[in-house]
């Protein structure tokens, strides 16, 4: 009978758990990267589109429809959204959006609409009425992107 060779078990499970925490990475990052595409999709699609932007504090959206504004061709929002756009997001599971922060719902002609969230948290972009609770997140780690925050909550409380 063969000896028990504890090295060789030992790179085996060594091996294993590489492949295992590979592919758990991959179902992590994949839906993330498809995620960012559509992302991309909503903003390259509100770029292209006229739409209305409905501007309001979360409380303003608990209590009833907040000030609405159509805009057609606004260099400051074009250039905003074409920001948003080079940002990359990714998924996290959330029940609600962060208290902070203005909500802005995009809603662009004859497509479904979305709601986008720009905080100090992050920007949030998902689907209205919809039963999905993953919401596209995109933190700002540097300085320039915080500076982005704050252009994006000045311009749209700018429009309040």
């Amino acid at each position: 009978m063969k000896k028990w060779n504890k090295k060789q078990t030992a790179w085996a499970i060594f091996a294993l758990s590489g492949v295992v925490a590979a592919s758990a990475s991959y179902c992590f990052w994949q839906p993330s990267h498809s995620q960012t595409r559509t992302a991309s999709a909503v903003l390259d699609s509100y770029l292209k589109d006229d739409f209305e932007i409905q501007v309001g504090h979360r409380n303003d959206f608990d209590l009833g429809t907040p000030l609405s504004i159509s805009t057609r061709h606004n260099p400051e929002l074009h250039s905003l959204l074409t920001q948003l756009r080079r940002l990359e997001y990714e998924s996290i599971k959330e029940y609600s959006p962060p208290m902070c922060g203005d909500a802005i719902i995009l809603k662009p002609v004859n497509r479904e609409r979305y709601t986008v969230w720009v905080s100090v948290f992050g920007v949030f972009l998902f689907p209205e009425n919809s039963d999905v609770d993953d919401v596209y997140y995109c933190q700002y780690p540097n300085v320039d992107e915080w500076k982005l925050y704050d252009q994006a909550t000045r311009f749209f409380q700018s429009l309040e």
